[in-house]
């Protein structure tokens, strides 16, 4: 547990701090780059620490959103956690924000306070389930129910505006969680 702290720690990460998981398995159930990072400067102006986090797999990802945002209070760990650091990450964050990705889950067994991005996929049939930490924005195209868990809308996604995931957070910090 110590491990990810002392790396925090030493890039300036010492108070509350959101998670951002830009990545998921399928490209179908993922939000824009363009809008994770324009969310990601909203939290870093906002005096927000971020730090995107992910498999190798979402490398490119976080590179972009790195480039992209271009401030110090954003944070690039994608790719360079262990399974048990990525969940001591989550454990100690503040708010953590993505699409329906492993790590969502992860956030949410740990009922941190979460904001999950839904569209191709319904949230009704994969979670994340119960408590007033649970915040969903489902996507106003999404065609996606229990009985079809999975629809293939490479638009969908892009229909969550960006200030619709602002407006979320900014009522949870209202709400002081």
């Amino acid at each position: 547990e110590g491990k990810i702290r002392n790396r925090l720690s030493e890039l300036g990460v010492t108070d509350d701090y959101v998670v951002v998981v830009p990545g998921a398995r399928w490209i179908v159930k993922e939000w824009p780059l363009l809008n994770f990072g324009e969310l990601c400067i909203r939290l870093c102006e906002s005096g927000k620490k971020v730090v995107i986090a992910g498999s190798p797999d979402d490398n490119e990802k976080g590179q972009f959103i790195e480039n992209y945002v271009k401030s110090d209070n954003l944070i690039n760990l994608v790719g360079q956690t262990t399974m048990s650091e990525l969940i001591e990450l989550i454990r100690h964050c503040h708010i953590f924000i993505s699409a329906d990705t492993g790590p969502l889950h992860i956030a949410n067994a740990l009922k941190k306070p979460l904001i999950a991005l839904f569209g191709t996929t319904s949230p009704h049939r994969t979670g994340p389930y119960g408590g007033s930490h649970v915040h969903l924005i489902i996507s106003p195209t999404s065609k996606a129910t229990p009985e079809q868990p999975l629809v293939d809308d490479p638009d969908c996604m892009a229909q969550i505006p960006v200030d619709a995931v602002w407006d979320v957070y900014s009522e949870m910090l209202r709400k002081d969680l």
